[in-house]
């Protein structure tokens, strides 16, 4: 999608992520940015990578993040979507910490629904990739040092509650909502480690997203 040089989609596209740590973008998978109008969301949507479909529809941002629901969430073409998908492959295809960025620029209110916490029936995640079928828990976690005072966290852990599958941080910018997910591979079985990871992640690309927008 060609975006005019300077316009809000350029620039949201400009301030996603292309590297962190030994993760970055593919060549074929470029980082992108769209209005919520535009039938391109879906595409940007399938950029993020280990966000199985959730049995409950409403639970969706949770489990696949908030682009998910941009579509719907009828902003006209005031509201903006960027996506990024970064993968480390200096030990094999997915061998590594894989990530996703989502930026969104929208009104006040959506920005606010969009960082809140979901309701209490998406609390027990029912998720399945086509062939099996799992369950996960949501659970917040706090950020040692967040980038922004209106920045938060969570998780999702498995049914035993012991192994977290995915991180997510979102931090507010002004008008926009940076959203990095960190799908935990064989990154370390040392949960401190794996935060400190997502807490990296979403300090990198808020402070990309200060110098850019």
């Amino acid at each position: 999608m060609t975006l005019p040089t300077g316009s809000r989609g350029d620039l949201v596209r400009r301030a996603l992520l292309r590297r962190f740590r030994d993760a970055k973008t593919m060549q074929q998978l470029p980082p992108e940015a769209a209005p919520f109008t535009s039938g391109r969301i879906a595409t940007i949507g399938e950029t993020q990578v280990g966000a199985p479909p959730v049995n409950q529809r409403e639970c969706r941002q949770w489990t696949q993040g908030i682009w998910s629901v941009t579509d719907s969430l009828h902003e006209g073409l005031d509201g903006i979507l960027g996506g990024a998908f970064l993968v480390d492959t200096t030990k094999g295809a997915f061998g590594g910490p894989i990530l996703s960025e989502a930026i969104v620029y929208a009104s006040d209110s959506t920005l606010r629904h969009l960082s809140a916490d979901p309701p209490a029936e998406c609390h027990t995640l029912r998720l399945s990739d086509g062939r099996t079928t799992w369950t996960a828990r949501y659970q917040r976690t706090a950020l040692s040092h967040p980038p922004s005072e209106r920045a938060v966290a969570y998780r999702l852990v498995d049914e035993s509650g012991s192994n977290p599958t995915t991180w997510v941080a979102l931090a507010r910018l002004s008008a926009y909502l940076i959203e990095v997910r960190l799908v935990v591979l064989p990154l370390s079985d040392d949960l401190a480690n794996q935060q400190v990871v997502l807490e990296d992640a979403i300090r990198q690309a808020h402070a990309l997203a200060v110098k850019t927008l």
